[in-house]
Parts: C-alpha cells; structure tokens; sequence
C-alpha cells in the first residue's frame, strides 16, 4: 500500500533537494542503529541530470526558457506500509513512478528515506521542462488521472496493496489527525455509528437510535443520500462519505450479520451454562493480563456509549481498539509477561533483523556473478529471506509500540479503576443517606 501527496515548491527548491539527499535519512546502515561497519550505501537517484549538481542544472533550465518565477518544483511523497517493502524495492518503485510521470521531460532527484517504520520516496521535480520549457501544473485531475494511478499500478505490479479511496480524498488536516491516532470528527461519527449498529435491530431503529444521541438525521425522499449531522456540529454528512463500511446499503449488511452474530453468541452462552466444565480459561499476568483488561474495556466503550457518556480520554482511545487487540495477540504468542521479557524480546528480534539482512545482501551480490539459471535459484532464496524478513520487521513493529503505549495504558486504566470506585462509593452513601 502506497499513500502519495504532492505539494508546490514556491521558494527555496535547494533545500528540498538537500532534504532529499540527506544522509542520515537515506543510508541503508540507517536502518540498523546499532550496525558499525555496514556498508554506507545512499538510495538516492536522478533523472535527466546528476545527483551532485540537481540544483544548479534545475535552474539552468528556468533561466534558459526564462521562467525563474512562480512555482520552482514539485515535491512528490510516496509512502509505504511498515513491513511491507523492503528498501531497495520502494527505491526501485520510486524510480520506475518518478520515470513514467517525469522521465522525458524534466529533471528528477528521487530519495528513499529509511528514518520511519512506512518506508517512504521524496521525488523533487524541476517545475520547468528542459525539452520544450513547458512548465509543469499539479491539480486534483493530474494527482488522481497520473500520480495517483501510476502509483497504484506500480504497487499491484509488486504485489504490494492498494488504497481504495472511491476517487476522493481525505482532507490534509483530517489525514494527519488519523495518522496521529487524534480523534476527528468523522472518527467520532464513525464510532457513534458502530456502537449504534450493535443495538440497531434494523435499518430505521439504527436511524432512531442515532437521534437518541441528539444527531440530526435527514432521510427526505426527494434527496438520494441520508445526511447525519451530530449534536453542534455546523453542517450535516452524508453517511456514504465516512469511508468504507459507511453506506446505507453496508450499514444494513452491518446490521443483519450482527442480528445473526448476536443469536449465534446467544446459543453459545446457553450451551456453555449447561456445560461448564467444556471450556478452560487460561490465567492471564503480566502485560497480558494489563492488555486484556484494556481491550475488554474499550470493545464495552464501543458498545455501551450511548448508556453512559465516557471521559474523552476513553473515547480517543477506542480509536486505537484494533491496535491495542493485536499488541495483546502478540504477547500472548511471544508469552511476554514483563517489561524485562519484552525488551529482550526487542533485542532479538533486533539481532535477527541485522544478521538476516546481512545474509540477503551476500545473496544478492552473488546473484550479480551468475548465469541466468543461478539467478532464478538465488531469486527464491532472496525471497523467502525478504518473507521473513517483512514478518520479524512486523513483529517489532508490535513490541516497540507496546513498549511506548504500556505507560498510557497503565494511567488510563488506573483512572478509570479509582472512577469506578468513587462511583460506587458515591452510590452507596446516595442508597444509605
């Protein structure tokens, strides 16, 4: 999955290119902080002029066609999926994005940044063709009809995923909220839906409901989409823009599976009180125990909102559920209890990542001596390394992030612990006066 944006370069194109080319970001020894002799290898390259003098040969150009003004160049950001690219091949498929939308006519300096988890290309574009001096023009029709798809064609061409965005974006501000995990306001919107959905019994109790918690709901014949619009909020949405799983037609798909999961759920209770001895639970400590209880928390924020409105702290962090539910798989599988399990848990995984690497790359240098029969057998063996790789990469991933979230979730969790108790003590004296 590439995610890609482009912006204007109004002033100061040198600096742009300086940050493309900056070493610490584009070393592959970056990637291993604790690597000392690791080859110093840069990814960074160029189209139509050279690496060294990108700058100066870019403004040659405008100074021959005589258009040093305006727009100076494009910076193009191509950004990957933690653990799914490996760094030469997002550097091979920036190149190849970089030579399809630029390569004939203007000069290109591209620089695969290894400093983040996503994996992501700077291409910094000269504004100003050096074969007909035409000047380059970024709108929405040339980032969804040329960037976009190219992109998008590159990454099924390398088996990577694809985004769905139904031919429409996400505002910038909104984007960058999600990708800090900061709640908006179609977040919330989105979560008030789901929780609504595990209640709704069809599609206009769903909407009732909806109105129970103060939204205003259109559904006037004359207009194709139902608008919602929640409690102060300035204009309304249609639901079919809230993204994937949003639309009238999926949220009574939602709706009925949910009919059908909950009589399901309904037999099984029944079946486990007359038979419980047929099923073991296991003894949880530890980080397991602290993650179970904080995902058995937020999965009851989610479906009991409407009975009793949560602290915003709660409600920013049901946004992170699906985080949360896969740190807590993973130390189940890794039987991590303790921080001192976990950072040890990191340090291998850390090893493992910098030997099987090292191991890849004396694979691919022999692979350059070789007939073309080697080659193929070379191929598979780089590959199964690359699949190992891809998943250890995933896997810490997962441990750092829990290392970083374990202290939040310790405080949010205590705070909720000491409201529950003060809750029921205020109910009790309340009961006893």
């Amino acid at each position: 999955m590439a995610y890609t944006k482009v912006f204007a370069i109004r002033k100061r194109l040198n600096k742009s290119i300086q940050y493309v080319q900056n070493s610490e970001k584009t070393e592959l020894a970056a990637m291993i902080q604790y690597a000392e002799n690791e080859e110093k290898e840069a990814l960074v390259s160029a189209l139509n002029c050279q690496i060294e003098t990108a700058y100066n040969e870019m403004q040659l150009t405008k100074e021959r066609w005589q258009k040093t003004d305006g727009v100076q160049g494009y910076h193009l950001i191509q950004s990957f999926a933690p653990g799914e690219v490996e760094p030469k091949e997002a550097h091979a498929i920036g190149v190849e994005l970089a030579n399809i939308l630029f390569g004939e006519h203007y000069e290109v300096l591209i620089g695969t940044h290894l400093d983040q988890w996503h994996l992501h290309n700077h291409i910094v574009v000269n504004s100003v063709s050096f074969t007909t001096g035409e000047k380059y023009h970024s709108n929405r029709k040339s980032y969804y009809g040329e960037i976009r798809k190219v992109s998008d064609e590159l990454c099924k061409k390398h088996a990577l995923s694809v985004i769905n965005s139904q031919n429409h974006g996400k505002h910038y501000a909104e984007y960058q909220a999600e990708k800090k995990q900061k709640p908006t306001i179609r977040s919330m919107i989105r979560m008030d839906i789901d929780s609504v959905i595990n209640d709704a019994y069809s599609f206009q109790s769903f909407l009732s409901l909806l109105e129970k918690r103060g939204y205003a709901v259109n559904q006037n014949p004359k207009r194709k989409y139902i608008t919602v619009k929640p409690p102060g909020a300035k204009r309304a949405l249609r639901l079919a823009s809230l993204g994937d799983g949003y639309t009238e037609e999926e949220i009574q798909k939602r709706i009925r599976e949910n009919r059908f999961e909950s009589l399901d759920k309904q037999t099984k209770k029944k079946y486990y009180a007359k038979h419980p001895l047929s099923y073991k639970r296991k003894k949880l400590h530890g980080f397991q125990a602290l993650y179970f209880r904080y995902v058995y928390l937020l999965r009851g924020s989610k479906t009991k909102a409407h009975k009793k409105y949560l602290s915003y702290d709660i409600r920013k962090e049901v946004i992170r559920l699906e985080r949360y539910q896969k740190q807590f798989l993973f130390l189940l599988k890794m039987d991590i209890k303790t921080e001192e399990e976990l950072n040890n848990a990191i340090a291998i995984l850390e090893k493992e990542i910098y030997q099987l690497s090292k191991e890849r790359d004396k694979l691919y240098k022999l692979r350059k001596q070789k007939n073309e029969v080697k080659k193929t057998i070379y191929d598979e063996t780089i590959d199964t390394y690359t699949s190992i790789l891809r998943e250890k990469r995933k896997a810490l991933h997962l441990a750092v992030q829990i290392k970083e979230d374990r202290v939040e979730i310790s405080r949010i969790f205590e705070q909720k612990k000491t409201e529950r108790k003060e809750g029921k003590l205020n109910e009790y004296k309340w009961r006893n006066r």
